[in-house]
Protein backbone atom coordinates (compact mmCIF):
# COMPACT_ATOMS: atom_id res chain seq x y z
CA UNK A 1 0.00 0.00 0.00
CA UNK A 2 1.28 3.47 -0.88
CA UNK A 3 1.83 6.15 1.67
CA UNK A 4 -0.70 8.95 1.49
CA UNK A 5 2.00 11.43 0.39
CA UNK A 6 2.77 9.19 -2.62
CA UNK A 7 -0.87 9.00 -3.72
CA UNK A 8 -0.79 11.85 -6.24
CA UNK A 9 -3.33 10.20 -8.53
CA UNK A 10 -5.79 9.59 -5.71
CA UNK A 11 -5.30 13.07 -4.28
CA UNK A 12 -5.92 14.59 -7.70
CA UNK A 13 -9.07 12.54 -8.25
CA UNK A 14 -10.32 13.66 -4.82
CA UNK A 15 -9.43 17.33 -5.39
CA UNK A 16 -10.91 17.51 -8.90
CA UNK A 17 -14.04 15.62 -7.88
CA UNK A 18 -14.61 18.03 -4.98
CA UNK A 19 -13.96 21.05 -7.21
CA UNK A 20 -16.75 19.82 -9.48
CA UNK A 21 -19.08 19.38 -6.46
CA UNK A 22 -19.30 15.69 -7.28
CA UNK A 23 -19.80 12.86 -4.80
CA UNK A 24 -17.96 9.56 -4.98
CA UNK A 25 -21.25 7.97 -5.93
CA UNK A 26 -21.78 10.35 -8.85
CA UNK A 27 -18.25 9.84 -10.15
CA UNK A 28 -18.55 6.07 -9.76
CA UNK A 29 -21.84 6.05 -11.70
CA UNK A 30 -20.33 8.11 -14.54
CA UNK A 31 -17.33 5.78 -14.75
CA UNK A 32 -19.41 2.61 -14.34
CA UNK A 33 -17.39 1.49 -11.30
CA UNK A 34 -18.29 0.98 -7.67
CA UNK A 35 -18.24 3.76 -5.08
CA UNK A 36 -15.77 1.60 -3.16
CA UNK A 37 -13.39 1.69 -6.13
CA UNK A 38 -13.40 5.50 -6.16
CA UNK A 39 -12.87 5.54 -2.40
CA UNK A 40 -9.90 3.15 -2.69
CA UNK A 41 -8.34 5.29 -5.45
CA UNK A 42 -8.64 8.42 -3.33
CA UNK A 43 -7.15 6.78 -0.24
CA UNK A 44 -4.33 5.08 -2.13
CA UNK A 45 -5.51 1.55 -1.42
CA UNK A 46 -5.87 0.89 -5.16
CA UNK A 47 -5.33 2.60 -8.49
CA UNK A 48 -7.68 2.72 -11.47
CA UNK A 49 -7.12 0.55 -14.52
CA UNK A 50 -4.84 2.29 -17.00
CA UNK A 51 -7.48 2.21 -19.72
CA UNK A 52 -9.84 4.07 -17.41
CA UNK A 53 -7.48 7.03 -16.93
CA UNK A 54 -8.56 8.96 -20.07
CA UNK A 55 -12.22 8.53 -19.11
CA UNK A 56 -11.56 9.69 -15.53
CA UNK A 57 -9.59 12.66 -16.85
CA UNK A 58 -12.37 13.63 -19.27
CA UNK A 59 -15.01 13.27 -16.57
CA UNK A 60 -12.99 15.49 -14.23
CA UNK A 61 -12.24 17.98 -17.03
CA UNK A 62 -8.46 17.53 -17.00
CA UNK A 63 -5.72 15.70 -18.91
CA UNK A 64 -4.24 12.33 -18.02
CA UNK A 65 -0.89 14.04 -17.44
CA UNK A 66 -2.41 16.43 -14.92
CA UNK A 67 -4.44 13.64 -13.34
CA UNK A 68 -1.38 11.50 -12.61
CA UNK A 69 0.66 14.52 -11.53
CA UNK A 70 3.12 14.54 -14.43
CA UNK A 71 5.06 17.79 -14.62
CA UNK A 72 7.63 17.87 -17.42
CA UNK A 73 11.12 19.02 -16.51
CA UNK A 74 11.74 22.24 -18.41
CA UNK A 75 14.57 23.35 -16.15
CA UNK A 76 17.28 22.98 -18.77
CA UNK A 77 17.60 25.44 -21.63
CA UNK A 78 17.54 24.11 -25.15
CA UNK A 79 20.50 24.98 -27.37
CA UNK A 80 18.29 27.50 -29.17
CA UNK A 81 17.33 29.24 -25.94
CA UNK A 82 20.98 29.43 -24.95
CA UNK A 83 21.85 31.04 -28.30
CA UNK A 84 19.13 33.65 -28.09
CA UNK A 85 19.90 34.73 -24.54
CA UNK A 86 23.13 36.34 -25.65
CA UNK A 87 23.42 40.05 -26.41
CA UNK A 88 22.81 41.11 -29.99
CA UNK A 89 21.35 39.01 -32.77
CA UNK A 90 22.70 35.49 -32.97
CA UNK A 91 21.94 35.15 -36.70
CA UNK A 92 22.57 38.81 -37.51
CA UNK A 93 20.11 41.17 -39.17
CA UNK A 94 20.95 40.58 -42.84
CA UNK A 95 18.51 38.16 -44.52
CA UNK A 96 20.02 34.91 -45.73
CA UNK A 97 20.79 34.33 -49.41
CA UNK A 98 17.84 31.99 -49.89
CA UNK A 99 15.41 34.68 -48.74
CA UNK A 100 16.91 37.09 -51.25
CA UNK A 101 16.58 34.48 -54.04
CA UNK A 102 12.93 33.86 -53.15
CA UNK A 103 12.27 37.59 -53.40
CA UNK A 104 13.88 37.72 -56.85
CA UNK A 105 11.71 34.83 -58.06
CA UNK A 106 8.44 35.87 -56.43
CA UNK A 107 8.20 39.59 -55.90
CA UNK A 108 4.67 40.23 -54.60
CA UNK A 109 2.63 42.24 -57.10
CA UNK A 110 -0.38 41.57 -54.88
CA UNK A 111 -0.43 40.75 -51.18
CA UNK A 112 1.18 37.32 -50.75
CA UNK A 113 1.16 35.37 -47.54
CA UNK A 114 4.32 33.75 -46.25
CA UNK A 115 4.75 31.36 -43.32
CA UNK A 116 8.21 31.09 -41.83
CA UNK A 117 8.65 28.15 -39.50
CA UNK A 118 11.73 28.24 -37.29
CA UNK A 119 12.22 31.98 -37.75
CA UNK A 120 14.64 32.43 -34.86
CA UNK A 121 14.98 36.15 -34.30
CA UNK A 122 12.97 36.86 -37.43
CA UNK A 123 15.54 38.41 -39.75
CA UNK A 124 14.01 36.79 -42.85
CA UNK A 125 10.44 37.42 -41.68
CA UNK A 126 11.21 41.12 -41.29
CA UNK A 127 12.91 41.15 -44.70
CA UNK A 128 9.84 39.64 -46.40
CA UNK A 129 7.44 41.93 -44.52
CA UNK A 130 9.41 44.99 -45.62
CA UNK A 131 9.11 43.75 -49.18
CA UNK A 132 5.33 43.48 -49.28
CA UNK A 133 4.62 39.99 -47.95
CA UNK A 134 2.08 39.27 -45.22
CA UNK A 135 4.30 37.24 -42.88
CA UNK A 136 3.48 34.84 -40.09
CA UNK A 137 6.58 33.60 -38.30
CA UNK A 138 7.03 31.13 -35.49
CA UNK A 139 9.79 29.45 -33.58
CA UNK A 140 10.03 26.71 -30.95
CA UNK A 141 11.68 28.96 -28.41
CA UNK A 142 10.20 32.14 -26.99
CA UNK A 143 13.66 33.58 -26.38
CA UNK A 144 14.31 33.76 -30.13
CA UNK A 145 11.16 35.69 -30.82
Amino acid sequence: MKKKSENTLGQNIFRLRKAMHMTQETLAAQLNVSTQAVSKWETGQAIPDTLLLPIIAATLDTSVDMLIGFVPNYAGLSPYEQRYRTDGFYWGIKPNALAQEVLKLTYPTRPMKLLEIGCGEGRDAVFFARNGFEVTALDVTEAGL
